[in-house]
Parts: C-alpha cells; sequence; structure tokens
C-alpha cells in the first residue's frame, strides 16, 4: 500500500535523525571550542524542530490508524529480537572477558542481506546496559566523498573537537583526545558503515588495524592506570552492505578460526533464520494465536530463500502490518 510506504519512509527518516541527534549530542558533551559548540547548539535546535515535526506526521490519523500505527512501530522496535543469540552469546563472552579495560574491532558482513542493522540495534542494548551512557560516533562511508584514512580521522575528529586533520600521522591527536574521554565505566562505540563503498578498503582496512588501533590499544591500559580508573571498552564495529569479507579474511590483521585478539579485526558471521525463530518471535510480540501465528511463519520462512534475514524482516512487516 502506498500509505504503508510512505510511513516507513517516514519511520526510516526518523530514525535516522535520532541517530544524528545522539551523536551530535555527544559531539557537544566533547567539544571545548566555544565557535562550534555554538554551531552544534543550533544544529540541534533543527534536528529537534525535525524531530517533532516527524513524530506528529507519524502520529497522524490521516496517514494511517493510530492503533494500527502503534502496531507498526512496536514491530518495528522489536525485529531485532528475532534470533542473534549465537552471535551475542560469543560477543558478551568477549566482553566479559575484559577486567579493568578492554577492545574489540568487530566485522559485520553482507549487511544488507543478513539484517546487520537488527543486530547492530541488539549489540547497543546490551552496551547501554552496561554504562550510564554509551558515547557512540557513527561514520558513514558514501559514494559522493573522496574517502581515505585522512578523511576518517576528519569525521572522528568532528566528533571530538578536533579540526584541521591533514595528515595520517594526525590520529595520534585523535587517540588522545579520546582516551581524555573516558571515565570508569565508559564504552565508546565508533561504527564505520558501509566500508564497502570504499575503493581501497583492503588498504584502509589494513592501516586502521595496523595504526589507529594498535596505537589505540597500546595506550588504553596507561591512561587507565594514569587516570585511576577501569571498567572501559573501546568497540569498532565496521559493516559491509555486500558480502566482501573473503577479500581480506585471511591476512594477519584478522582474528583466524575465531579466536579472539583484541589487536585484531575480530569477524561475527551473522546467520539464516528458522521457522522456529519466527514463530518463537511470533509467540512474543504478535499477540496472535498459535495456529494462526505457525502459519504466518510457514508462510513467511517459504518465501524467505532458505531463511534470509532481510527478507524475513519483510515478510514479518507485511503480514503484521
Amino acid at each position: 500500500m502506498v500509505v504503508d510506504n510512505k510511513r516507513t519512509t517516514l519511520a526510516l527518516k526518523y530514525a535516522d535523525l535520532i541517530q544524528e541527534q545522539n551523536a551530535c549530542y555527544n559531539q557537544y558533551r566533547s567539544v571545548i571550542d566555544e565557535v562550534q559548540r555554538v554551531r552544534l547548539e543550533r544544529k540541534l535546535k533543527v534536528l529537534d524542530q525535525q524531530i517533532e515535526k516527524l513524530e506528529k506526521i507519524l502520529l497522524c490519523n490521516d496517514l494511517i490508524n493510530e492503533d494500527v500505527n502503534r502496531r507498526v512501530l512496536a514491530v518495528e522496535n522489536k525485529l531485532y529480537k528475532i534470533d542473534f543469540k549465537e552471535q551475542l552469546k560469543i560477543v558478551k563472552k568477549i566482553l566479559d572477558s575484559f577486567l579493568d579495560y578492554g577492545a574489540a574491532l568487530f566485522f559485520i558482513n553482507d549487511y544488507i542481506k543478513m539484517a546487520g542493522d537488527l543486530f547492530c540495534l541488539e549489540l547497543k542494548e546490551i552496551l547501554n546496559q552496561e554504562t550510564t551512557e554509551l558515547i557512540y560516533y557513527p561514520i558513514e562511508f558514501s559514494i559522493e566523498k573522496t574517502w581515505n584514512e585522512v578523511a576518517f580521522l576528519e569525521s572522528l575528529g568532528n566528533y571530538v573537537g578536533i579540526q584541521d586533520i591533514n595528515k595520517e600521522g594526525d590520529c595520534s591527536k585523535i587517540i588522545e583526545k579520546l582516551l581524555g574521554l573516558i571515565e570508569s565505566g565508559s564504552i565508546i562505540l565508533i561504527e564505520l558503515k558501509k566500508i564497502d563503498l570504499f575503493d581501497e578498503r583492503k588498504e584502509f582496512i589494513s592501516w586502521l588495524v595496523s595504526c589507529f588501533w594498535r596505537e589505540l590499544t597500546k595506550n588504553l591500559p596507561l591512561a587507565c592506570q594514569k587516570k585511576d580508573i577501569d571498567g572501559v571498552k573501546f568497540i569498532i564495529v565496521i559493516n559491509s552492505d555486500n558480502d566482501i569479507f573473503d577479500e581480506f579474511s585471511n591476512q594477519s590483521f584478522c582474528c583466524q578460526n575465531q579466536c579472539f585478539n583484541m589487536s585484531k579485526i575480530f569477524a561475527i558471521f551473522l546467520k539464516n533464520w528458522t521457522e522456529k525463530d519466527i514463530s518463537d518471535w511470533l509467540k512474543n510480540y504478535s499477540g496472535l494465536r498459535k495456529k494462526q501465528r505457525n502459519k504466518i511463519a510457514e508462510d513467511i520462512y517459504k518465501s524467505s530463500d532458505g531463511g534470509i534475514p532481510n527478507l524475513i524482516r519483510d515478510g514479518i512487516k507485511s503480514k503484521l502490518s
């Protein structure tokens, strides 16, 4: 339906604005320069206005019936609860292994097909439960901008209030600022989105691990000791919309055989969902009778090409919207 498509588009735009607002708030809290603070205050005001406007539209009765709207939003807000049990168990084991401090560099392959955005929502929820303030810096690669190591540092520098990045060596300034932000229990999450759009991605990832990440992890224990703090975690999640991991999976900067190493990339392999996964989710969140939800689960799974998560997501939204 046209109305459904319009509502979905607006809901996605709303989610993007919320994410941008959170990132802007994080940047505002860490900026010292007064001119930049004023600029960020203006941006936050504009974002607040845009969010408020979208909220009114989404709740407007002439766009979609209020009861249906509530149900659709509820479905979308709980979709990430379908099944990432195995992957989250691995992540939690890694996080639990950190004592006074820790760092993890994760890679999510085939992000669109495998509903990687839902996994990242679940990951953020886990991290939020472990801290009073999750510091989140999203960086999204695009075809409109020429990306290289300096461009990455510039994007990260914008969050922490460092301007005039003009060479790779300036990563030390960024790392020093990041380490200056941490307190006991701090968690900093950097998400690199759409790495597949990066033409020289293999070279960039090699640099990211061997230069930026290893310098960060090397200086992290010293920073914690100097500030007398603990419970600190740094996490980078690299996302690829397409299946590209085989291009560099055998390189020395990647963990092999699922053996975690703090200084290397650790791949999180998302898997197809089963018909039971769908049925269990419907039991918890749909309010449908058992016979009805089992039939819906069967239909959705049959159309999902063997359990492809993104197809199942679309199937659930179609059936319950």
